[in-house]
């Protein structure tokens, strides 16, 4: 395994500056709260109650809670067009996050 510095000069010479790495690990912490709270406004817009603190959540894919969220929307009509555009803004922005995470481009479906 290389060293520590070896593994810098690894980074570097692919083209992984610090401040690339920064940039990776914001969009990653930013789509992870995402994910979360569109999960959660799944949860609301379905009537289902938010699980407590203590359960164990097995949260599904993003692509289909983005599908989720789009089949709700016509649940509330003052706020369809804007479930929709934003399922819309979701999918290719989970698709470049995945690409950018991942290396190659993944797509939603796995």
């Amino acid at each position: 395994m290389p060293d520590r510095v070896e593994r810098h000069k690894l980074l570097i010479n692919s083209g992984l500056t610090p401040r690339k790495l920064e940039l990776i690990g914001a969009i990653t912490v930013l789509s992870a709260h995402t994910e979360q709270f569109a999960e959660r406004a799944s949860w609301a817009l379905g009537g289902i109650p938010a699980p407590n603190k203590k359960q164990k959540i097995t949260s599904p894919q993003v692509s289909t809670v983005i599908e989720r969220l789009d089949e709700l929307a016509p649940t509330k009509p003052e706020i369809t067009k804007l479930i929709r555009q934003w399922c819309r803004a979701a999918t290719y922005a989970f698709s470049c996050r995945n690409s950018i995470v991942h290396g190659f481009s993944s797509g939603l479906g796995g």
